[in-house]
């Protein structure tokens, strides 16, 4: 039965035996991928590492070495969860804020509220692909003396105020893990205009383990490039769901990049932009039809913005019917996801005081999310299909 995972890019096999040399012999896939990317999103510099979460890692050292005195790092209360450990790592301090129940992303309020002269660094993400309006971000942090570090992981290819997302900070971290807008299953990569950053954070990264020569990345990469795929998605979805991420990490290992991916990588990003356009077709459409139901919370779109809808987050007033969309999304062939169903303060500990709770609007969100599927594999008629769901339930309670 073809089943629509939750998320998917779509690389070839073509793609992948065009990385099989790297795998096994050096050569400058690395270097000549962060020239690439660095020039798409519009910047100097671009490093190469294993996941997001170490590109966030490295910038949090160059920031600290840049200025020692300074410990907090500002985080959205409602974002990925794992953010924390590149803090814990880098010898650093978690500080959270609230989100806005209007964007989903960082709100400008409530970050004034906790950035203090201690703040090295506020990390604004934008979520789900959507653009974090940056503007009064900036100034706060200008205001005190803070490094303003992106997070677009969800979001490459996004723009705002006529620049691509990434291109805004002091510094900006990329995935290409599963879930992004492009993937190699596993990478990152931190950018930045930052010359002095750029060299602080070169030395971080030769101190970092590489990437073991795993002789079965190409196989991995394969094996996900498969699964992804709806109608294999479908018939063999009991096998892939053992895989499907469902604990909260306690640590991650940073270490440098496969030649073999960023070949990989480098096959992909010629392709972004029609991926891109292919998510914003999908994305905007379902937009449109359910922006309408009262039942329903979107994510308003920043004016000056353009969304590239790595997901689209819909939010439910009454999480009955949240039950019945899943429910029936998943009996018409379309999977969904509910991610990060707790807000950061009730995952880790971070010596928050929960009663009352400090980030209502996190815990909001959190409890009450669900993400449908953009992807390029998705056609009219499974976007027909979840449109019709939502009329359903609209019709029926």
């Amino acid at each position: 039965m073809r089943k629509i995972p939750t998320t998917s890019v779509p690389i070839s096999l073509t793609d992948i035996m065009a990385g099989l040399p790297a795998a096994f012999f050096s050569g400058d896939s690395q270097a000549e991928l962060e020239r690439t990317f660095a020039k798409y999103i519009g910047v100097k510099h671009c490093l190469a590492v294993n996941k997001g979460t170490t590109a966030l890692y490295l910038g949090l050292l160059a920031m600290k070495k840049m200025t020692p005195h300074k410990t907090e790092v500002v985080l959205p209360a409602y974002t990925v969860p794992t953010l924390t450990l590149a803090i814990n790592m880098a010898g650093l301090k978690t500080r959270l804020c609230d989100i806005s129940p209007d964007t989903f992303n960082m709100d400008p309020e409530s970050l004034e509220k906790c950035v203090s002269p201690n703040t090295l660094a506020v990390v604004p993400v934008h979520m789900f692909g959507f653009p974090c309006a940056l503007t009064r971000i900036r100034e706060i942090c200008r205001n005190v003396g803070a490094f303003m570090l992106e997070d677009p992981a969800q979001a490459m290819g996004a723009e705002l105020d006529g620049k691509k997302v990434g291109a805004h900070g002091d510094t900006a971290l990329f995935s290409l893990c599963k879930g992004k807008v492009i993937s190699t299953y596993f990478g990152g990569l931190a950018v930045t205009d930052n010359d002095e950053m750029t060299l602080l954070m070169r030395k971080a990264r030769e101190q970092l383990p590489p990437a073991p020569r795993n002789w079965a990345n190409p196989l991995i990469l394969t094996a996900f490039a498969l699964a992804m795929r709806p109608e294999v998605y479908g018939a063999l979805y009991s096998l892939i769901a053992r895989y499907k991420s469902t604990t909260v990490h306690e640590h991650f290992r940073p270490s440098r990049y496969t030649d073999f991916q960023a070949a990989v990588a480098l096959r992909l990003l010629p392709k972004l932009d029609e991926i891109v356009a292919a998510r914003i077709k999908t994305g905007q459409t379902m937009y449109d039809a359910l922006k309408e139901y009262n039942w329903l919370m979107l994510p308003q779109i920043v004016p000056g913005s353009m969304p590239i809808y790595n997901h689209l987050p819909v939010v439910f007033k009454d999480k009955e019917r949240l039950r019945l969309v899943e429910e029936m999304l998943w009996q018409n062939g379309i999977d969904t996801a509910r991610m990060y169903q707790h807000p950061i303060h009730q995952i880790y500990d971070l010596g928050y005081n929960n009663n009352p709770d400090p980030f209502p609007n996190s815990t909001y969100v959190a409890e009450r999310l669900l993400t449908l599927p953009s992807h390029p594999y998705m056609t009219a008629a499974d976007v027909e299909r979840i449109i019709t769901v939502f009329k359903r339930i609209d019709q029926t309670l």
